[in-house]
């Protein structure tokens, strides 16, 4: 198949620390040095080189992409590249609302929100200390933007499985696609149990919602 989207992790350093992704020992830093980070140059020159082959969509992931200070310098120069149709980000939204306007001004156009719950007492558990008020905020700041927004939830076994229709409930109340991602049973993610794909159809269909594959678009989970 024709190849013409890349994904590039800028930092792997995460300003949450949501039990089945990273460890819970405070003492236990995953991340390396900042100065070690890919560089905004480094980063641009290899967009540039991924069009040269084809690439036509690019999407900036991290850990939390948001934490560099350099993200401006990182999308301007991307949005500057002839050939890039498609600038999107994945985050986790907390820091949503201070810099969206950056996103919006260096042509972002989509932004996939990690949410795993509408409840701001769950929120708090799985993410440690997260703030679902502020992601709130700033989903529906991007929401009056006009700016696309998917977002990304990890259903886990008896931790947010009561939620499946809620969640789903919200492509009904806002303008928004709604991804239901496999927790990976790898890391952190060893010790908890996902809803399978069919187990989420089921409990969508009844609910009378209807599910739609994005498998087909981007070969993402379900």
């Amino acid at each position: 198949r024709e190849i013409n989207y890349i994904r590039i992790s800028i930092t792997e350093k995460c300003n949450y620390r949501c039990f089945y992704c990273m460890p819970q020992d405070d003492d236990i830093d995953v991340t390396i040095a900042e100065k070690e980070w890919i560089s905004s140059q480094e980063i641009i020159k290899l967009v540039e080189m991924g069009v040269q082959l084809g690439i036509k969509k690019v999407r900036i992931t991290g850990g939390e992409p948001l934490v560099r200070s350099d993200i401006g310098d990182i999308l301007k120069g991307i949005s500057s590249i002839e050939g890039v149709e498609e600038l999107c980000i994945t985050t986790n939204g907390s820091l949503l609302y201070e810099k969206l306007d950056i996103l919006k001004k260096y042509g972002v156009t989509r932004i996939n929100i990690s949410l795993d719950t509408l409840s701001s007492k769950k929120f708090k558990k799985i993410t440690k200390v997260g703030d679902l008020e502020r992601v709130w905020l700033g989903i529906k700041k991007t929401l009056e933007s006009g700016i696309e927004v998917r977002i990304n939830t990890v259903i886990i076994k008896g931790i947010n499985d009561d939620e499946v229709e809620e969640l789903a409930n919200l492509t009904k109340k806002y303008k928004l696609d709604l991804r239901f991602i496999e927790l990976m049973p790898i890391g952190e993610g060893r010790n908890y149990s996902g809803l399978s794909g069919v187990e989420i159809r089921e409990i969508l269909k009844h609910g009378g919602l209807e599910l739609y594959n994005l498998n087909k678009q981007e070969g993402a989970s379900e």
